[in-house]
């Protein structure tokens, strides 16, 4: 947190929390405000975790999320816009 403390002015956003359905250990972090951005750390929680695979084959950032008050609704845009939706929304653990 130190490095992203001083590199980007970047705070603690959340506790960390276990994602039990993603095997993720997760946290928040980014900078209050209006042109707030944040940014969701993971780490695996098991051998098993998708996000070891990733992080064994050297990925790094991998996913952006966004909120909306209708995911349905975005969707239905997204596809009218012709981008290609790849994985089905599941619920998220996490709350901020």
């Amino acid at each position: 947190m130190k490095e992203y403390e001083a590199l980007f002015g970047y705070s603690l956003l959340s506790r960390p929390f276990d994602d039990r359905q993603q095997q993720a250990k997760v946290c928040f972090v980014g900078r209050e405000g209006a042109d707030q951005v944040v940014f969701e750390l993971t780490a695996p929680l098991s051998a098993e975790s998708h996000v070891k695979r990733l992080i064994s084959k050297g990925a790094g950032a991998y996913h952006a999320c966004f909120e909306v008050d209708d995911i349905g609704r975005v969707l239905r845009h997204m596809r009218s816009q012709g981008c290609l939706i790849v994985a089905d929304s599941a619920l998220a653990v996490a709350v901020r």
